[in-house]
């Protein structure tokens, strides 16, 4: 099974997904695939794609 999250950081507050993120991996799911990158103008705003998997 494959959950996919993503992460939207304005540099102003933005989305805060990692307390989920962190609970998920407690709970025994990994890191499959982590891809990030910068959007728009600012050096601030970004974008996170996390996939995890967990085992069956």
């Amino acid at each position: 099974m494959e959950k996919i999250i993503w992460i939207h950081n304005s540099g102003h507050g933005g989305i805060n997904s990692m307390p989920e993120v962190n609970k998920l991996l407690q709970e025994g799911w990994r890191v499959k695939l982590l891809s990030s990158c910068a959007t728009g103008n600012y050096a601030s705003d970004s974008h996170v794609y996390i996939v995890l998997e967990k085992g069956r």
